[in-house]
């Protein structure tokens, strides 16, 4: 394997490391009105005009991404 590629995955790993010191190990880490805040915040692609289209039954393929 060349050097940079095992370079380039060794600091993939550091990274990896890092991000998964960052997220909590317990589920009393866990702070439960952070994490309903951002779920709430989540939209699918295509906001209120694609839930329209959805409510009323209509076909909403290939509309991700239009409003």
């Amino acid at each position: 394997m060349p050097a940079s590629t095992q370079a380039a995955l060794d600091y993939l790993g550091r990274r990896l490391d890092e991000l998964a010191d960052a997220f909590p190990t317990t589920p009393a880490a866990v702070d439960v009105v952070t994490l309903t805040d951002d779920i709430a915040l989540e939209r699918p692609p295509g906001g209120p005009a694609r839930d329209a289209r959805l409510a009323a039954g209509r076909d909403v393929r290939g509309c991700e991404g239009r409003a």
